[in-house]
Protein backbone atom coordinates (compact mmCIF):
# COMPACT_ATOMS: atom_id res chain seq x y z
CA UNK A 1 0.00 0.00 0.00
CA UNK A 2 1.32 3.35 -1.10
CA UNK A 3 0.54 6.46 0.92
CA UNK A 4 0.67 10.17 0.17
CA UNK A 5 0.19 12.23 3.35
CA UNK A 6 -2.08 15.27 3.41
CA UNK A 7 -2.74 17.93 5.99
CA UNK A 8 -6.31 19.22 5.94
CA UNK A 9 -7.25 22.44 7.73
CA UNK A 10 -10.68 23.89 8.32
CA UNK A 11 -10.59 27.54 9.36
CA UNK A 12 -13.51 28.42 11.59
CA UNK A 13 -14.09 32.10 10.65
CA UNK A 14 -14.23 31.42 6.91
CA UNK A 15 -15.61 27.92 7.37
CA UNK A 16 -13.15 26.74 4.72
CA UNK A 17 -10.97 23.69 4.32
CA UNK A 18 -7.37 24.20 3.27
CA UNK A 19 -5.70 21.14 1.76
CA UNK A 20 -1.94 21.31 2.08
CA UNK A 21 -0.74 18.39 0.02
CA UNK A 22 2.73 17.03 0.81
CA UNK A 23 3.62 14.61 -1.95
CA UNK A 24 6.09 12.52 0.05
CA UNK A 25 5.16 8.91 -0.57
CA UNK A 26 5.95 6.00 1.69
CA UNK A 27 5.24 2.30 1.93
CA UNK A 28 3.20 1.05 4.86
CA UNK A 29 3.83 -2.64 5.35
CA UNK A 30 0.95 -5.10 5.36
CA UNK A 31 1.19 -5.84 9.08
CA UNK A 32 -0.86 -2.67 9.61
CA UNK A 33 1.31 -1.18 12.38
CA UNK A 34 1.08 2.38 11.11
CA UNK A 35 -2.49 2.62 9.91
CA UNK A 36 -3.99 -0.40 11.64
CA UNK A 37 -7.72 -0.97 11.41
CA UNK A 38 -9.19 -4.21 12.71
CA UNK A 39 -12.88 -3.57 13.00
CA UNK A 40 -15.31 -5.61 15.03
CA UNK A 41 -18.96 -4.62 15.15
CA UNK A 42 -21.69 -6.05 17.34
CA UNK A 43 -25.43 -5.66 17.09
CA UNK A 44 -26.25 -4.25 20.48
CA UNK A 45 -23.00 -3.19 22.13
CA UNK A 46 -20.39 -4.33 24.63
CA UNK A 47 -16.65 -4.00 25.07
CA UNK A 48 -13.98 -6.69 25.13
CA UNK A 49 -14.88 -9.58 27.44
CA UNK A 50 -18.57 -8.71 27.48
CA UNK A 51 -21.31 -11.18 26.63
CA UNK A 52 -24.95 -10.68 25.84
CA UNK A 53 -27.84 -12.37 27.60
CA UNK A 54 -31.53 -12.24 26.74
CA UNK A 55 -34.15 -11.95 29.46
CA UNK A 56 -37.30 -13.23 27.82
CA UNK A 57 -40.97 -13.28 28.63
CA UNK A 58 -44.12 -14.03 26.69
CA UNK A 59 -44.03 -10.48 25.37
CA UNK A 60 -40.46 -9.97 24.23
CA UNK A 61 -36.71 -10.53 24.59
CA UNK A 62 -34.52 -7.94 26.29
CA UNK A 63 -30.76 -7.87 25.61
CA UNK A 64 -28.45 -7.15 28.56
CA UNK A 65 -24.65 -6.99 28.32
CA UNK A 66 -22.46 -8.29 31.14
CA UNK A 67 -18.86 -9.17 31.90
CA UNK A 68 -17.98 -11.86 34.43
CA UNK A 69 -14.60 -12.94 35.78
CA UNK A 70 -13.97 -16.35 37.37
CA UNK A 71 -17.32 -17.78 36.44
CA UNK A 72 -20.01 -18.37 33.83
CA UNK A 73 -23.64 -17.31 33.55
CA UNK A 74 -25.72 -20.47 33.08
CA UNK A 75 -29.21 -18.96 33.14
CA UNK A 76 -30.99 -15.61 33.01
CA UNK A 77 -34.61 -15.90 34.19
CA UNK A 78 -36.78 -12.80 34.42
CA UNK A 79 -38.97 -12.18 37.48
CA UNK A 80 -41.45 -9.86 35.80
CA UNK A 81 -43.73 -9.02 38.77
CA UNK A 82 -40.67 -8.07 40.83
CA UNK A 83 -38.98 -6.23 37.93
CA UNK A 84 -35.91 -8.36 38.64
CA UNK A 85 -33.12 -9.69 36.41
CA UNK A 86 -31.65 -12.94 37.77
CA UNK A 87 -28.19 -14.17 36.83
CA UNK A 88 -27.65 -17.86 37.65
CA UNK A 89 -23.88 -18.37 37.76
CA UNK A 90 -21.31 -21.12 38.09
CA UNK A 91 -18.36 -19.50 39.92
CA UNK A 92 -14.92 -21.10 39.69
CA UNK A 93 -13.53 -18.81 42.42
CA UNK A 94 -14.21 -15.39 43.92
CA UNK A 95 -14.91 -12.98 41.10
CA UNK A 96 -16.80 -9.96 39.76
CA UNK A 97 -19.73 -9.29 37.47
CA UNK A 98 -20.38 -6.03 35.62
CA UNK A 99 -23.85 -5.53 34.18
CA UNK A 100 -24.94 -2.78 31.77
CA UNK A 101 -28.56 -1.76 32.32
CA UNK A 102 -30.15 0.42 29.62
CA UNK A 103 -32.62 2.79 31.25
CA UNK A 104 -34.99 2.04 28.37
CA UNK A 105 -35.26 -1.55 29.66
CA UNK A 106 -34.84 -1.35 33.44
CA UNK A 107 -34.32 1.56 35.83
CA UNK A 108 -34.56 2.40 39.53
CA UNK A 109 -36.01 5.77 40.53
CA UNK A 110 -37.90 7.59 43.23
CA UNK A 111 -39.89 10.05 41.16
CA UNK A 112 -37.33 11.63 38.81
CA UNK A 113 -34.36 10.88 41.10
CA UNK A 114 -32.10 7.86 40.67
CA UNK A 115 -32.00 5.44 43.58
CA UNK A 116 -29.74 2.35 43.85
CA UNK A 117 -30.95 -0.92 42.40
CA UNK A 118 -31.80 -3.55 44.96
CA UNK A 119 -29.08 -6.18 44.53
CA UNK A 120 -29.17 -9.56 46.24
CA UNK A 121 -27.16 -12.79 46.05
CA UNK A 122 -27.89 -16.41 46.89
CA UNK A 123 -24.74 -17.78 48.51
CA UNK A 124 -24.99 -21.41 49.64
CA UNK A 125 -22.15 -20.93 52.14
CA UNK A 126 -24.35 -18.65 54.28
CA UNK A 127 -26.97 -21.38 54.89
CA UNK A 128 -29.65 -18.69 54.82
CA UNK A 129 -31.54 -20.50 52.09
CA UNK A 130 -32.64 -17.37 50.25
CA UNK A 131 -31.07 -14.33 48.53
CA UNK A 132 -29.85 -11.53 50.79
CA UNK A 133 -29.11 -7.87 50.05
CA UNK A 134 -25.56 -6.79 49.21
CA UNK A 135 -23.84 -3.50 48.37
CA UNK A 136 -23.00 -2.93 44.70
CA UNK A 137 -21.10 -0.18 42.88
CA UNK A 138 -23.06 1.87 40.35
CA UNK A 139 -22.08 4.20 37.52
CA UNK A 140 -24.80 6.30 35.88
CA UNK A 141 -25.06 7.79 32.38
CA UNK A 142 -27.96 9.51 30.65
CA UNK A 143 -29.25 6.34 29.00
CA UNK A 144 -27.37 3.62 30.84
CA UNK A 145 -26.50 2.48 34.36
CA UNK A 146 -23.71 0.04 35.21
CA UNK A 147 -23.75 -2.26 38.25
CA UNK A 148 -20.53 -3.87 39.50
CA UNK A 149 -20.61 -6.60 42.14
CA UNK A 150 -18.05 -8.87 43.77
CA UNK A 151 -19.17 -12.45 44.45
CA UNK A 152 -17.75 -15.50 46.19
CA UNK A 153 -17.06 -18.96 44.83
CA UNK A 154 -20.21 -20.25 46.53
CA UNK A 155 -22.56 -17.67 44.96
CA UNK A 156 -25.24 -19.26 42.78
CA UNK A 157 -27.59 -16.40 41.93
CA UNK A 158 -27.44 -12.62 41.58
CA UNK A 159 -30.62 -10.54 41.46
CA UNK A 160 -30.89 -6.94 40.25
CA UNK A 161 -34.25 -5.33 41.02
CA UNK A 162 -35.51 -2.01 39.68
CA UNK A 163 -38.61 0.13 40.06
CA UNK A 164 -39.31 0.26 36.30
CA UNK A 165 -39.25 -2.41 33.62
CA UNK A 166 -40.10 -1.94 29.95
CA UNK A 167 -42.56 -4.84 30.02
CA UNK A 168 -45.12 -2.53 31.62
CA UNK A 169 -45.35 -0.72 28.26
CA UNK A 170 -44.83 -3.61 25.85
CA UNK A 171 -47.79 -4.60 23.68
CA UNK A 172 -48.88 -8.17 24.15
CA UNK A 173 -48.62 -10.38 21.07
CA UNK A 174 -50.03 -13.82 20.68
CA UNK A 175 -47.61 -16.70 20.14
CA UNK A 176 -48.45 -20.27 19.26
CA UNK A 177 -48.00 -22.77 22.05
CA UNK A 178 -45.48 -24.65 19.88
CA UNK A 179 -43.61 -23.06 16.99
CA UNK A 180 -43.16 -25.35 13.98
CA UNK A 181 -39.86 -25.49 12.14
CA UNK A 182 -39.49 -23.19 9.08
CA UNK A 183 -39.63 -26.23 6.76
CA UNK A 184 -42.90 -27.51 8.27
CA UNK A 185 -44.42 -24.02 8.04
CA UNK A 186 -43.42 -23.83 4.35
CA UNK A 187 -44.95 -27.26 3.70
CA UNK A 188 -48.18 -26.02 5.24
CA UNK A 189 -48.26 -23.17 2.72
CA UNK A 190 -46.83 -20.34 4.86
CA UNK A 191 -45.09 -17.62 2.86
CA UNK A 192 -41.36 -17.25 3.69
CA UNK A 193 -41.85 -13.71 4.99
CA UNK A 194 -44.68 -14.90 7.30
CA UNK A 195 -42.72 -17.70 9.00
CA UNK A 196 -42.76 -17.47 12.81
CA UNK A 197 -39.54 -18.24 14.69
CA UNK A 198 -39.21 -19.39 18.28
CA UNK A 199 -38.60 -16.79 20.94
CA UNK A 200 -35.04 -15.42 20.85
CA UNK A 201 -34.57 -16.47 17.20
CA UNK A 202 -34.65 -14.37 14.00
CA UNK A 203 -35.71 -15.26 10.48
CA UNK A 204 -33.03 -15.30 7.75
CA UNK A 205 -33.05 -16.11 4.05
CA UNK A 206 -30.43 -17.02 1.47
CA UNK A 207 -31.56 -15.30 -1.75
CA UNK A 208 -29.28 -17.50 -3.89
CA UNK A 209 -30.84 -20.77 -2.69
CA UNK A 210 -34.20 -19.39 -1.47
CA UNK A 211 -33.69 -21.29 1.78
CA UNK A 212 -34.98 -19.85 5.05
CA UNK A 213 -33.95 -20.58 8.63
CA UNK A 214 -34.45 -19.42 12.21
CA UNK A 215 -31.20 -18.65 14.05
CA UNK A 216 -29.94 -16.85 17.12
CA UNK A 217 -29.00 -13.16 16.58
CA UNK A 218 -25.41 -13.85 17.67
CA UNK A 219 -24.82 -15.93 14.51
CA UNK A 220 -25.94 -13.26 12.02
CA UNK A 221 -22.48 -11.79 11.33
CA UNK A 222 -20.98 -15.20 10.54
CA UNK A 223 -23.88 -16.28 8.34
CA UNK A 224 -23.86 -12.97 6.45
CA UNK A 225 -20.55 -13.96 4.86
CA UNK A 226 -22.31 -17.08 3.49
CA UNK A 227 -25.05 -15.12 1.76
CA UNK A 228 -27.71 -15.10 4.50
CA UNK A 229 -29.61 -11.94 5.40
CA UNK A 230 -32.19 -11.18 8.05
CA UNK A 231 -35.66 -11.23 6.53
CA UNK A 232 -37.59 -9.48 9.24
CA UNK A 233 -35.49 -7.02 11.21
CA UNK A 234 -36.17 -5.71 14.70
CA UNK A 235 -36.95 -1.97 14.29
CA UNK A 236 -35.09 -1.26 17.53
CA UNK A 237 -31.85 -2.61 16.11
CA UNK A 238 -29.06 -0.14 15.29
CA UNK A 239 -25.92 -0.78 13.24
CA UNK A 240 -22.70 1.04 14.06
CA UNK A 241 -19.22 0.83 12.56
CA UNK A 242 -15.96 2.68 13.13
CA UNK A 243 -12.49 2.97 11.61
CA UNK A 244 -9.48 4.44 13.36
CA UNK A 245 -6.40 5.75 11.60
CA UNK A 246 -3.12 5.74 13.51
CA UNK A 247 -0.27 8.17 13.93
CA UNK A 248 3.52 8.17 14.05
CA UNK A 249 3.55 10.57 17.02
CA UNK A 250 4.92 8.71 20.09
CA UNK A 251 3.42 8.80 23.61
CA UNK A 252 0.21 10.50 22.53
CA UNK A 253 -3.14 9.79 20.89
CA UNK A 254 -2.88 13.07 19.00
CA UNK A 255 -2.95 12.38 15.30
CA UNK A 256 -5.35 9.45 15.60
CA UNK A 257 -8.57 10.00 13.71
CA UNK A 258 -11.76 8.05 14.38
CA UNK A 259 -14.71 8.03 12.01
CA UNK A 260 -17.87 5.94 12.08
CA UNK A 261 -21.54 5.78 11.20
CA UNK A 262 -24.75 4.93 13.03
CA UNK A 263 -27.83 3.68 11.19
CA UNK A 264 -31.27 2.47 12.13
CA UNK A 265 -33.41 0.14 10.04
CA UNK A 266 -34.98 3.15 8.31
CA UNK A 267 -31.75 4.97 7.46
CA UNK A 268 -29.08 7.22 9.02
CA UNK A 269 -29.52 7.91 12.75
CA UNK A 270 -28.68 11.59 13.07
CA UNK A 271 -28.28 14.15 15.85
CA UNK A 272 -27.58 11.68 18.66
CA UNK A 273 -24.58 11.38 20.95
CA UNK A 274 -21.98 8.62 20.59
CA UNK A 275 -19.49 8.05 23.43
CA UNK A 276 -15.85 7.28 22.61
CA UNK A 277 -13.39 5.18 24.65
CA UNK A 278 -9.71 4.25 24.31
CA UNK A 279 -8.78 1.05 26.16
CA UNK A 280 -11.85 1.57 28.31
CA UNK A 281 -11.02 5.19 29.22
CA UNK A 282 -13.87 7.64 28.34
CA UNK A 283 -12.42 10.17 25.90
CA UNK A 284 -15.44 12.25 24.95
CA UNK A 285 -18.54 12.27 22.75
CA UNK A 286 -19.49 13.01 19.16
CA UNK A 287 -22.79 13.93 17.52
CA UNK A 288 -23.98 12.14 14.42
CA UNK A 289 -24.45 14.22 11.27
CA UNK A 290 -27.47 14.04 8.92
CA UNK A 291 -25.95 11.04 7.13
CA UNK A 292 -25.31 9.21 10.43
CA UNK A 293 -21.57 9.91 10.24
CA UNK A 294 -19.59 10.87 13.36
CA UNK A 295 -15.91 11.64 13.91
CA UNK A 296 -13.51 12.25 16.77
CA UNK A 297 -9.93 13.52 17.04
CA UNK A 298 -10.14 15.75 20.11
CA UNK A 299 -8.16 13.54 22.48
CA UNK A 300 -7.87 14.59 26.12
CA UNK A 301 -4.29 13.73 27.08
CA UNK A 302 -4.98 14.23 30.79
CA UNK A 303 -7.52 11.41 30.75
CA UNK A 304 -5.20 8.99 28.99
CA UNK A 305 -1.84 9.98 30.53
CA UNK A 306 -2.13 7.44 33.43
CA UNK A 307 -2.49 4.69 30.83
CA UNK A 308 0.55 5.97 28.91
CA UNK A 309 2.59 6.05 32.13
CA UNK A 310 1.50 2.47 32.81
CA UNK A 311 2.50 1.32 29.31
CA UNK A 312 5.91 3.04 29.56
CA UNK A 313 6.55 1.35 32.92
CA UNK A 314 5.61 -2.04 31.45
CA UNK A 315 7.81 -1.44 28.41
CA UNK A 316 10.87 -0.78 30.58
CA UNK A 317 10.52 -4.30 31.94
CA UNK A 318 10.59 -5.86 28.47
CA UNK A 319 13.59 -7.01 26.45
CA UNK A 320 11.83 -6.34 23.16
CA UNK A 321 10.14 -2.95 22.90
CA UNK A 322 6.85 -2.93 21.02
CA UNK A 323 4.11 -0.46 20.24
CA UNK A 324 1.11 -0.69 22.58
CA UNK A 325 -2.16 -2.09 21.27
CA UNK A 326 -5.04 0.38 21.64
CA UNK A 327 -8.69 -0.60 21.34
CA UNK A 328 -11.03 2.25 20.46
CA UNK A 329 -14.74 1.87 21.12
CA UNK A 330 -17.75 3.89 20.02
CA UNK A 331 -20.98 3.34 21.91
CA UNK A 332 -24.54 4.56 21.64
CA UNK A 333 -26.30 3.84 24.91
CA UNK A 334 -29.77 3.42 23.43
CA UNK A 335 -33.15 5.03 24.00
CA UNK A 336 -36.75 3.95 24.44
CA UNK A 337 -37.03 3.12 20.72
CA UNK A 338 -33.57 1.66 20.04
CA UNK A 339 -31.21 -0.85 21.60
CA UNK A 340 -27.66 0.18 22.57
CA UNK A 341 -25.01 -0.30 19.89
CA UNK A 342 -21.23 -0.56 19.95
CA UNK A 343 -18.29 -1.03 17.61
CA UNK A 344 -14.54 -1.39 18.04
CA UNK A 345 -11.42 -0.72 16.01
CA UNK A 346 -7.75 -1.04 16.90
CA UNK A 347 -4.55 0.88 16.37
CA UNK A 348 -1.20 1.30 18.13
CA UNK A 349 0.34 3.75 20.55
CA UNK A 350 4.04 4.23 19.92
CA UNK A 351 6.29 4.57 22.96
CA UNK A 352 9.19 5.82 20.84
CA UNK A 353 9.65 7.21 17.34
CA UNK A 354 9.10 4.31 14.91
CA UNK A 355 11.28 3.78 11.83
CA UNK A 356 9.86 5.29 8.65
CA UNK A 357 10.16 3.48 5.34
CA UNK A 358 12.21 5.30 2.65
CA UNK A 359 10.52 7.18 -0.16
CA UNK A 360 9.87 4.92 -3.16
CA UNK A 361 7.91 7.30 -5.41
CA UNK A 362 8.32 10.76 -6.91
CA UNK A 363 5.41 13.14 -7.34
CA UNK A 364 4.70 16.36 -9.20
CA UNK A 365 4.08 18.89 -7.79
CA UNK A 366 5.81 18.34 -4.47
CA UNK A 367 3.16 20.39 -2.63
CA UNK A 368 -0.07 22.22 -3.28
CA UNK A 369 -2.58 24.21 -1.22
CA UNK A 370 -6.28 24.41 -2.12
CA UNK A 371 -9.12 26.23 -0.35
CA UNK A 372 -12.43 24.44 -0.09
CA UNK A 373 -15.42 26.13 1.50
CA UNK A 374 -18.48 24.38 2.81
CA UNK A 375 -20.94 23.25 0.12
CA UNK A 376 -18.26 23.76 -2.53
CA UNK A 377 -16.00 21.72 -4.82
CA UNK A 378 -12.31 21.88 -5.71
CA UNK A 379 -10.01 19.91 -8.03
CA UNK A 380 -6.26 19.42 -8.25
CA UNK A 381 -3.88 17.09 -10.09
CA UNK A 382 -0.93 14.93 -9.08
CA UNK A 383 1.55 12.79 -11.02
CA UNK A 384 3.16 9.70 -9.51
CA UNK A 385 6.28 7.85 -10.69
CA UNK A 386 8.16 5.00 -8.94
CA UNK A 387 11.86 5.31 -8.15
CA UNK A 388 12.45 1.56 -8.55
CA UNK A 389 11.02 -0.77 -11.16
CA UNK A 390 9.87 -3.25 -8.51
CA UNK A 391 7.51 -0.55 -7.19
CA UNK A 392 5.58 -0.26 -10.45
CA UNK A 393 1.79 -0.63 -10.20
CA UNK A 394 -0.27 -1.70 -13.21
CA UNK A 395 -3.80 -1.08 -11.88
CA UNK A 396 -3.69 1.32 -8.97
CA UNK A 397 -6.76 1.91 -6.82
CA UNK A 398 -6.43 5.29 -5.09
CA UNK A 399 -8.28 5.85 -1.82
CA UNK A 400 -8.23 9.01 0.32
CA UNK A 401 -8.17 8.22 4.06
CA UNK A 402 -9.33 9.41 6.47
CA UNK A 403 -11.76 12.05 5.31
CA UNK A 404 -13.94 14.10 7.67
CA UNK A 405 -17.70 13.63 7.77
CA UNK A 406 -19.43 15.56 5.04
CA UNK A 407 -16.52 15.41 2.57
CA UNK A 408 -16.84 13.35 -0.60
CA UNK A 409 -14.26 12.80 -3.34
CA UNK A 410 -13.40 10.94 -6.51
CA UNK A 411 -10.05 10.24 -8.16
CA UNK A 412 -9.80 9.73 -11.92
CA UNK A 413 -6.78 8.99 -14.12
CA UNK A 414 -5.73 11.32 -16.93
CA UNK A 415 -4.68 9.02 -19.73
CA UNK A 416 -2.58 5.95 -18.85
CA UNK A 417 -3.09 5.16 -15.14
CA UNK A 418 -0.15 2.72 -14.84
CA UNK A 419 2.45 3.90 -12.30
CA UNK A 420 5.68 2.87 -14.05
CA UNK A 421 9.16 4.28 -14.63
CA UNK A 422 8.23 4.97 -18.26
CA UNK A 423 4.97 6.69 -17.41
CA UNK A 424 4.15 9.57 -15.09
CA UNK A 425 0.67 8.50 -14.01
CA UNK A 426 -1.53 11.57 -13.67
CA UNK A 427 -4.70 11.79 -11.59
CA UNK A 428 -7.30 14.48 -10.95
CA UNK A 429 -8.78 14.57 -7.45
CA UNK A 430 -12.18 16.18 -6.90
CA UNK A 431 -13.19 17.15 -3.37
CA UNK A 432 -16.78 18.03 -2.53
CA UNK A 433 -17.72 19.49 0.87
CA UNK A 434 -21.19 19.47 2.39
CA UNK A 435 -22.54 22.35 4.44
CA UNK A 436 -21.72 20.58 7.72
CA UNK A 437 -18.02 19.73 7.40
CA UNK A 438 -16.55 20.28 10.87
CA UNK A 439 -13.92 23.04 11.18
CA UNK A 440 -10.60 21.60 12.31
CA UNK A 441 -7.27 20.18 11.19
CA UNK A 442 -6.94 16.68 9.79
CA UNK A 443 -4.04 14.48 8.74
CA UNK A 444 -4.90 12.59 5.59
CA UNK A 445 -3.23 10.08 3.28
CA UNK A 446 -3.75 9.13 -0.35
CA UNK A 447 -3.49 5.33 -0.41
CA UNK A 448 -2.75 3.34 -3.52
CA UNK A 449 -4.29 -0.03 -2.79
CA UNK A 450 -2.63 -2.85 -4.69
CA UNK A 451 -1.51 -6.43 -4.45
CA UNK A 452 1.16 -6.28 -1.77
CA UNK A 453 3.19 -9.12 -3.28
CA UNK A 454 3.62 -7.18 -6.54
CA UNK A 455 5.60 -4.47 -4.80
CA UNK A 456 8.56 -6.68 -3.90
Amino acid sequence: MLQVPYILHVKTPQLSIIFSVIFTLMIVFSNGIVFADKEKTTAYGGLVGYRQSYFKSDHGNYPIWYKITNGNVIGTPLDLPAKALIFMINATSDGKIIVELPRSIIDSKNGSKDIPYYVAVDDIATLIGRPFSVQATEISYDNLRIVELDFTKTTKEIEIVGTYFIENYSPKTEHPVKTLSPLKQLLQGTKPEDIVCKSNFVLIINHKTANVACVRPSTLDRLASMGWVELRIDPKLLHINIHVYGSYIPLTLQGHFLRGSLNSQTGPFSNVTVSLFANGVPMGTARTFPDGCFQFNNWDEKKFSPKIDEYVKEDRMQVEHMAKYILFSARYFGDKDHYPASAQASSYLYLSLPPIAPTMYMTKPESIIENLTQANTVQFQIAIKPILKRSEIENPNLVLQPIPCGLDYDIKPIGDERITQNNDAKFVITLRASNYVTPGQYFDALNVMTNFASLF
